[in-house]
């Protein structure tokens, strides 16, 4: 892509910023400043950010991308702190390299009454590798305190003048004034894209640019994207990659026009971003063969089905490579070097897969993803996608795996592939679009049986069931015993119980569903006040505390999959004891039912019977929904904070 605009003409770099926001200038009513005018809780606030894109000439008379950045911090609390490190990835690949370059960073405080300013040193600035493309450089402000202003300037110089990095208008803090400046030449067209609550104000203008001594003469079209008094973005619970919901701007190279008229076009649609990773790549590793065949068909021979063939396989596979926790779509040195070295990246393990798997005669292809860390692609790009995912095809059934998972299992990806979409491409290079998302409820479901004492104690036995999803989320490991730190975490759950006779079952050896059961006796469940027995009907699993506390809500709320939480108690009462009042039943529920609430109490002769289930029946719900739902979850609170009492028999 480079060279694709390398001219043959001198080379005379103008640099032109725009530069309104100033630094430098700090009095002492800034310092003196004490909370932030549009967020009197906030702990920081940017009172500017600022960052102008400009494309000069390299050595080679080829355009790069110059990124100038300035930042005015003020900090009011010690929360606020964190702000005080400035975390910039650049990518630094063997053959393409940026430079990150601190200009000045300086805080500011006041002493006596004047403003005394320290500077970021060379001991506050680090560099580290993340992977084989990706580095950070951090800038680490020093003597910060309460009431400290941190100013920070620094430029990215690229050769990689289609990354136009990310513009966030929106951050954790308030942002009082926030621009993008992108002059960019008439040969490139890149696709703006905007998320968020807030959109910016946009002018745009164009001038006239003159290089190489003026023998070459072309129009740059200036953009500015302003925004005033933004507001922190909120700390909502359930929200899958807040990224998602902050105000930004992303940039993607759409085509490239050369000097001659010659236009280059870009990532046009999703299918040809599909089409051509896989052509790039795939086409290679799904070809790749004599490295494993022999000791993969001994390890398959016993398998009698082609499902047992699959299972064999992912087992195999899992013996042989491990998952270096590096993602991407591209397989780097390619899978017989993962195979021999036993580890590999994102792409490697899963095209390994595939290839093994078509090796055995079974359908498998590539399913692109992006994972939820990732974020949700807004428009067709190669760097949209940061995964690739294994579909197979047996008897018409469908089975998404995910060879980089701890413990794969067929249709059970791990959470963080549980990104809306994944594009599905075939070896002919028909694609289209895969549905992530699973649709069978994961169950958390917890049966006790017990019996209560006069003095408030409760004795019995309880089995927790667990499947799918919320299995995963809570096996610790394979073993059907349980550790002493387990148990010890398992009895402060039951608020300090005694167990006793543990005991894990599974469900079947393909499966993360499993089953515990134990026994147990925990003291002073009932408080007792006038001779009575008072209980929350729910014990130990009461809902206490409603997680949805702000007043409106910006972003979907995503529960991650669809599942049901029940809990199910059936208790003796003391003898001599009768039951003198229940809890109110409740049954709520949204409109279409994506979210229910169902609580009830009842006893027959001396024994009582709760049941509170949830149902999560759709993983993500819209935002539009949140009153709705922050009033069940406090129907929620309400019902489960109720009590039973029991009194003596008169």
């Amino acid at each position: 892509m480079r060279k694709f605009f390398l001219l043959t003409l001198g080379l005379l770099t103008t640099s032109v910023f725009c530069q309104k926001y100033s630094l430098g200038d700090v009095t002492l009513e800034e310092l003196r400043e004490k909370v932030c005018p549009i967020d009197t809780a906030a702990a920081a606030s940017f009172y500017f950010k600022s960052t102008t894109v400009f494309f000069p000439l390299d050595v080679e008379n080829s355009f790069k991308c110059e990124i100038k950045v300035k930042q005015k911090i003020k900090i009011y609390k010690k929360d606020g702190y964190e702000l005080a490190t400035v975390v910039i990835p650049f990518y630094n690949s063997s053959d393409t390299r940026e430079k990150v370059q601190l200009i000045s960073g300086i805080t500011y405080n006041e002493e006596g009454g004047k403003i005394v300013k320290s500077k970021i040193k060379d001991d506050g600035v680090f560099v580290t590798e993340r992977n084989k493309y990706w580095s950070t450089k951090s800038f680490v402000f020093p003597n910060v305190k309460e009431g400290s202003i941190l100013e920070l300037e620094y430029y990215i110089d690229s050769p990689r003048f289609w990354g136009i990095p990310d513009f966030e208008f929106q951050e954790d803090v308030p942002v009082l004034a926030a621009k993008m400046v992108t002059v960019i030449p008439e040969y490139y067209d890149f696709r703006v894209s905007s998320r968020g609550n807030y959109a910016p104000t946009t002018s745009k203008s164009k001038k006239s640019r003159i290089e190489v001594q003026g023998k070459w003469n072309f129009e740059e079209y200036v953009s500015t994207y302003e925004m005033k008094n933004v507001p922190a973005l909120p700390d909502e619970p359930f929200v899958s990659n807040i990224d998602n919901y902050r105000s930004s701007l992303t940039f993607e190279l759409a085509s490239l026009r050369n000097a001659d008229g010659q236009v280059k076009n870009f990532s046009t649609d999703w299918a040809s971003v599909a089409q051509g990773i896989y052509k790039n790549d795939f086409t290679e590793q799904l070809a790749a063969k004599n490295f494993y065949e022999e000791e993969l068909d001994a390890a398959v021979k016993d398998a009698a089905t082609d499902y047992d063939r699959l299972l064999a396989t992912i087992k195999f596979l899992k013996s042989k490579v491990a998952w270096n926790e590096m993602n991407g779509v591209y397989s780097d040195d390619g899978i017989k070097s993962a195979y021999k070295k036993k580890a590999g990246n994102f792409a490697q393990l899963n095209l390994l897969l595939i290839n093994m798997l078509q090796h055995l005669k079974i359908k498998a292809d590539p399913v692109l993803i992006s994972t939820r860390a990732n974020g949700i692609p807004l428009f067709p790009s190669t760097e949209a996608f940061n995964g690739v995912i294994c579909i197979a095809r047996i008897n018409n059934v469908k089975y998404l795996i995910d060879a980089t998972d701890k413990n794969p299992i067929p249709n059970l990806l791990p959470t963080r592939d549980l990104n809306w979409i994944g594009r599905y491409i075939s070896k002919d290079g028909y694609t289209e679009e895969i549905n992530l998302m699973p649709t069978t409820p994961s169950i958390n479901a917890v049966t006790m049986m017990g019996s209560l004492s006069a003095n408030g104690n409760l004795k019995g036995n309880m089995r927790k069931q667990y499947t799918d999803h919320m299995a995963k989320r809570y096996k610790l490991d394979e073993s059907a015993e349980a550790t002493d730190a387990y148990l010890e975490t398992l009895e402060k759950e039951l608020s300090g119980a005694v167990i006793e006779n543990y005991k894990k079952t599974f469900q079947n050896d393909n499966s993360f569903s499993f089953i515990e059961s134990f026994a147990f006796e925990s003291e002073g469940v009932c408080d007792i006040i006038a001779g009575k027995l008072q209980l929350k009907p729910l014990l130990f699993y009461t809902t206490t505390e409603n997680p949805f506390k702000q007043d409106y809500r910006e972003s979907p709320i995503d529960f991650s999959f669809p599942s049901q939480h029940k809990v199910t108690y059936i208790l003796t009462i003391p003898d001599g004891y009768v039951v003198e009042s229940l809890p109110t039943p409740i049954s709520v529920s949204l409109e279409d039912k994506s979210l229910t609430y169902r609580f009830n109490c009842s006893n027959e002769n001396n024994t009582i019977r709760v049941t509170a289930t949830t149902d999560i029946n759709q993983a993500i719900l819209p935002a539009e929904a949140y009153p709705a739902i922050k009033a069940i979850f406090a129907k929620m609170v309400e019902a489960e904070k109720q009590r039973i009492v029991l009194a003596k028999k008169s």
